[in-house]
């Protein structure tokens, strides 16, 4: 009987809030569709990862060497941890595709003749593996294959070893390696003008002399063994043979662009959540207050009656709790709409098979306590109070609010303003708690916009810093070994090119005290003019006369500052040793790369002034440039300043953006949710004076701005707050969120704190729309008399 009792109140109560019951389940609805879609998509990606790892044989260490005859496999896999391995070989060629003016780069991948590899096994989307005895067939990365609407059976040329051949696509697929598929030294995929092709062994080896030999090994390790030193032993049989020294998947471009999307995800899984839930847990504490203070009178009548505490407050939880499970149905639909939006953005860049969205019920429940735990704190903060109170005391009407004049009021800045201002901030100070939770929440809401729209300002940034005054080639020519400074005079004088610099990269291991890390030493011409080095403030920096400069990425990994000893060990030829000094640190945001003159590398290397890398400027049209470039037998690779552009735009940019669209959307809802909230509350306690200003002949703007003006006064006080807050989380954001292959730099514009504020200001009136029409249609009469 009682419960029916409390059950047909609590269904009027609920009718009697309903705005503010909507407003504060959307809320929650919003935290609890991040977290869940957040969580659920980190699950789905992480599990399908997993799954595809296991089911097709990732390889555990990855080595790589110029030449090496197929016995040294077996001294290899006597060592001590080494549960198996396989050997292959890999190589780059220029490709060139019929109806495709832009030379493009293959980059093949040996297969057991007809067979799939033991290790990183080939998933294939449609067609079949290279038949036994095929010296063309190939099958190709999906994006590849897609990127030039090909049929099976279509062909390419590619350049093997200086000889034209012609391959026909046979098969479609994907493995554990190549998940994303990365041309050497690009941080983007590039998908029109770079593949992947498996090939069988023996083509490759009759094309590159390489039979009995290997350049590429893939290692399976024992259960709980020590990687490092299975590495380092790795590395002291391969040395001689040209060994760049092993890795683990820790360092395999693919596995460490998914394994730091998975770290962005759980990182923002956890963080922008709690900002909804605090929000709610503060609305909710205002909401539960006024409801509480209303019906102080029914509470201290049913504490004297004999009901207890816990029995009570279980009745105002149950209302927490109706606001939890609508925001909870809100939450876990709009959570699966996000989930699922993001799995297909990421299939777009992540080719991992079978990947799609999928969730548990342990994750709805989790997501339900959590909405519940932050209820509960809202809830217990607004019955402590009234449950302090004997009966008694309870049954009396709660004292008046104290509008005694405070010590402000003395100030000359109180006494110069007007009347209705006055009153105004009489108000906030008389009901302090209730402001400082609006105000709070209303800086939060501007703490979660600015998180998510300073994407877009470090994006601009990059792109003006990168393609504008970084990189300002047309493209880069990789030749298959060094030549003399000279060919970059043979570039300069091909049809369209107005401009030609000759570069000169090392694969160096860096190592500074316990740290190392595997790098690139650029060596630079004198007073570069297509690929330079910029400060913060995208002034030019010229290369000292000794010395390197070293970028930031790098200086991060390894712990290094300005005027520290990098010790660096070429990986090629005499493989010599050196250590310099750090001159600068700059900002080079798209590698770990060694800065240095082209003179200094020739010196370490003991060599003529040689270049391996040939940048180029060509205005026009490129159809003969790019046709000649086909014919160049020591062209092995090129990439493309717009193509890479495009690419990001298209892949990193487009998530990162869309990201930031539904946070600015949810950053609104959670502004018009505290505003609104805040004035209904407000409205309810002063309706009384508000309607008798009515009386006395006030027009209804008069009145609205009194109810109104406090909350464009908190704006104006915590939105600044807001910024503060928003841009430490921000950079807080950011550190978290820097991955190793590349790093965007902090930049937060004006424009996005501008943008914010507006975006707040427009969701706090178009709760003033709701709240003036309810000040419009009041009853003026039944509302007076409801005080007699």
């Amino acid at each position: 009987m009682v419960s029916h009792v409390f059950n047909k109140k609590l269904f009027r109560d609920l009718l009697s809030i309903k705005a503010q019951i909507f407003s504060i389940s959307l809320v929650v609805g919003l935290g609890i569709a991040v977290f869940f879609g957040f969580t659920s998509t980190h699950q789905s990606m992480k599990d399908s990862r997993d799954k595809f790892y296991v089911d097709f044989d990732f390889a555990d260490l990855f080595a790589n060497v110029k030449k090496a005859p197929q016995y040294v496999a077996n001294e290899v896999s006597d060592l001590d941890g080494v549960a198996a391995l396989e050997t292959r070989i890999e190589q780059d060629a220029l490709m060139s595709i019929p109806g495709f003016i832009d030379p493009g780069v293959v980059h093949f991948v040996s297969l057991p003749d007809g067979k799939q590899p033991r290790f990183n096994k080939i998933y294939l989307n449609k067609g079949r593996l290279p038949q036994e005895f095929a010296t063309d067939e190939v099958v190709v990365t999906e994006n590849f294959f897609n990127a030039h609407n090909f049929e099976l059976g279509e062909i390419f040329n590619a350049t093997l070893n200086g000889f034209k051949r012609q391959f026909k696509i046979v098969g479609v697929g994907v493995s554990p390696e190549y998940i994303i598929a990365l041309q050497n030294g690009s941080p983007f995929p590039d998908d029109k003008h770079f593949a992947i092709a498996w090939i069988n062994q023996s083509v490759l080896e009759a094309a590159f002399d390489m039979q009995s030999s290997f350049n590429s090994m893939l290692i399976k390790i024992k259960g709980e063994v020590i990687e490092d030193q299975i590495k380092k032993d790795i590395d002291k049989i391969l040395d001689k043979y040209g060994g760049i020294g092993a890795y683990g998947r820790d360092k395999q471009i693919s596995s460490v662009y998914v394994q730091e999307e998975l770290k962005q995800l759980k990182v923002q899984a956890t963080t922008l959540p709690f900002i909804f839930f605090m929000v709610a847990a503060f609305i909710l504490n205002v909401v539960i207050s006024r409801l509480v203070n209303t019906q102080r009178a029914e509470i201290a009548t049913l504490k004297a009656i004999g009901y207890l505490d816990r029995t009570i407050s279980y009745y105002y939880f149950k209302v927490a709790f109706v606001i939890v499970i609508l925001g909870t149905i809100i939450g876990i639909l709009l959570g699966i709409w996000i989930g699922q939006s993001m799995i297909n953005l990421y299939l777009d860049f992540y080719h991992i098979p079978v990947m799609s969205f999928s969730f548990t019920y342990q994750q709805i429940l989790l997501s339900l306590v959590v909405a519940l735990f932050t209820a509960s704190i809202g809830v217990y903060a607004s019955l402590k109070k009234i449950f302090s109170l004997q009966p008694a005391e309870a049954m009396r009407p709660p004292s008046p609010p104290s509008y005694h004049m405070g010590s402000y009021e003395n100030n000359f800045w109180f006494q110069d303003l007007k009347m209705k201002m006055r009153m105004t901030i009489r108000s906030l100070f008389t009901f302090p708690r209730r402001s400082l939770f609006t105000g709070i929440g209303m800086s939060l809401s501007a703490v979660l916009l600015i998180s998510g729209l300073f994407w877009s300002d470090s994006i601009d940034y990059l792109l003006l810093a990168q393609y504008s005054f970084v990189q300002k080639e047309t493209g880069a020519i990789a030749l298959t070994h060094a030549l003399a400074s000279q060919s970059v005079r043979e570039v300069q004088r091909l049809p369209g090119v107005v401009a030609a610099e000759g570069y000169r990269l090392l694969p160096v291991k860096a190592r500074f005290r316990n740290q190392q890390q595997n790098s690139i030493m650029r060596g630079l011409p004198k007073k570069a003019k297509l690929q330079g080095i910029i400060n913060r403030n995208l002034e030019e920096i010229y290369l000292p006369e000794s010395g390197i400069y070293i970028s930031k990425i790098l200086a991060d990994q390894l712990g290094v500052q300005v005027g520290d000893r990098l010790s660096l060990e070429v990986l090629e030829g005499k493989k010599p040793k050196i250590e310099l000094e750090v001159k600068k640190i700059v900002d080079s945001f798209l590698s770990n790369e060694i800065f240095t003159s082209r003179k200094m590398i020739a010196d370490l290397m003991d060599t003529d002034d040689l270049v391996n890398t040939i940048l180029f400027r060509s205005i026009g049209d490129n159809t003969q440039l790019y046709a000649k470039f086909k014919t160049l037998p020591s062209v092995v690779s090129i990439t493309y300043r717009d193509s890479a552009l495009k690419m990001f735009n298209e892949t990193s940019a487009k998530f990162m953006l869309v990201f930031a669209f539904i946070l600015s959307l949810f950053a609104g809802a959670i502004g018009f949710g505290v505003t609104y909230n805040n004035m209904r509350v407000t409205l309810a306690e002063r309706d009384w004076e508000l309607a008798t200003l009515r009386i006395l002949g006030f027009k209804l703007p008069e009145v609205f701005f009194t109810l109104i003006s406090e909350v464009g006064l908190l704006f104006i006080l915590f939105i600044p707050v807001g910024w503060l807050l928003g841009y430490l989380n921000a950079k807080w954001l950011m550190s978290k969120l820097s991955m190793d292959a590349f790093q965007l730099p902090f930049v937060l514009n004006w424009g996005t704190f501008v943008f914010s504020t507006i975006v707040l200001l427009v969701s706090s009136l178009i709760s003033a729309v709701f709240i003036y029409k309810r000040v419009k249609n009041m009853d003026l009469v039944a509302t007076l008399k409801s005080r007699g």
